[in-house]
């Protein structure tokens, strides 16, 4: 190991440590630094971390473990084990992405220091380093938020279940089991004729969605859907006659237009859903997108904010850190960072893993409603 490698150099040690302070500022601020995400709209991340026996705990209560069909097919209810089951679920419920600094990168960094050498423009040199260590981080966090996001948008849009499926998940030695988290089957609706091109002429909208609240004892007042669904519904021939009346039944209607029906009708008001999920596997050298959202489904809740994140206390957190990483947090999420030797020369090159362990906690999932439009 050289002792004068760059990862050893005080400049290293100084440009990491702005990037724990950038990343502690913008968690006690509430500033979207690696980008927006969905779930931070609409939950709120749990204050301190717990225990693992606490949050366990929290797992049973939410329900949020795995369906009994996916176990056991006769079985009819989840099997709750005493014997390592709370640990399979947070494994089930754990986030991690690694990146590594490109060799392109760190020669940028050699680069620069040897033009700045004997410079006085310390300052400069020091940004230049963050900006490519922080490259690195936000890959990591990214990904990590990213699969927030898509854990719970897939969940709210799938009746509280998530199922593990080679798509959005690679890799993963849970796929094909399902987390479920207790939302009540007797909510959800599917509608008689389907909301497609052929039944654009008799689909009735407004019928389907206040079939779907009517039963409820508190009233929602969002619902949750894509762009495709708003669009279709603008384009329903009962529904612009609806809000034109006979004279000007043909006439084109606007969202306000469609919102302005359904207020006074006490019904909720819709709330677009648009998001696409980046999910990296192998390090990063294969990405897709995903839609978390289901197709056609739209979600009734009430109010937007939705409850919150729990998550799990780390080993570093809880004393046992290891030695030669280095630990930075940002909301939540537990990023480590470690320099290691390739087999290729004597260079060496810094990794940087992001993780955590979470799990959304619905306080309201017995008050929605879903609405299959069979799209």
């Amino acid at each position: 190991m050289n002792e004068n490698s760059f990862f050893f150099s005080d400049i290293y040690k100084e440009a990491t440590d702005v990037i724990k302070n950038i990343m502690d500022e913008a968690t006690q601020k509430h500033l979207d630094i690696f980008g927006k995400v969905w779930f931070k709209d609409h939950f709120t991340l749990s204050r301190y971390p717990r225990t693992e026996s606490e949050f366990t705990a929290i797992l049973e209560e939410v329900h949020a473990a795995p369906a009994a069909s996916t176990i056991n097919e006769f079985s009819e209810r989840p099997i709750r084990s005493l014997d390592g089951f709370g640990k399979v679920k947070a494994q089930m419920l754990s986030v991690g992405h690694t990146y590594k600094l490109e060799a392109e990168d760190l020669r940028a960094i050699r680069d620069m220091q040897r033009r700045y050498a004997g410079i006085k423009n310390h300052e400069e040199l020091v940004r230049f380093i963050v900006d490519k260590l922080m490259n690195v981080r936000t890959k990591a966090i990214q990904g990590v938020l990213n699969r927030q996001d898509l854990l719970i948008l897939s969940m709210l849009s799938n009746d509280g279940k998530y199922t593990f499926t080679a798509e959005n998940d690679p890799g993963s030695p849970f796929v094909g089991q399902t987390l479920d988290f207790g939302f009540d089957a007797s909510h959800a609706a599917t509608v008689t004729t389907p909301w497609t091109d052929a039944n654009i002429d008799t689909v009735d909208v407004l019928e389907d969605i206040m079939g779907t609240v009517s039963p409820a004892t508190i009233k929602p007042t969002e619902m949750y859907m894509e762009r495709e669904r708003i669009f279709y519904m603008l384009r329903t021939k009962k529904l612009k006659l609806y809000v034109n009346g006979n004279d000007r039944a043909s006439q084109p209607i606007s969202l306000e237009d469609m919102n302005n029906l359904f207020a006074r009708f006490d019904l909720p008001t819709i709330k677009l859903i648009q998001r696409e999920v980046r999910v990296d596997s192998d390090g990063g050298k294969t990405t897709k997108m995903i839609n978390p959202w289901k197709k056609g489904k739209i979600l009734f809740t009430v109010g937007s904010q939705f409850g919150t994140i729990e998550r799990k206390i780390t080993d570093a957190e809880d004393g046992l850190a290891s030695p030669g990483i280095g630990y930075s947090y940002y909301d939540g999420i537990e990023v480590m960072n470690w320099t290691q030797g390739v087999k290729e020369g004597s260079n060496y090159t810094e990794y940087v893993s992001a993780g955590i362990t979470s799990t959304p906690v619905v306080d309201g999932i017995r008050n929605m409603y879903t609405l299959d439009t069979k799209a």
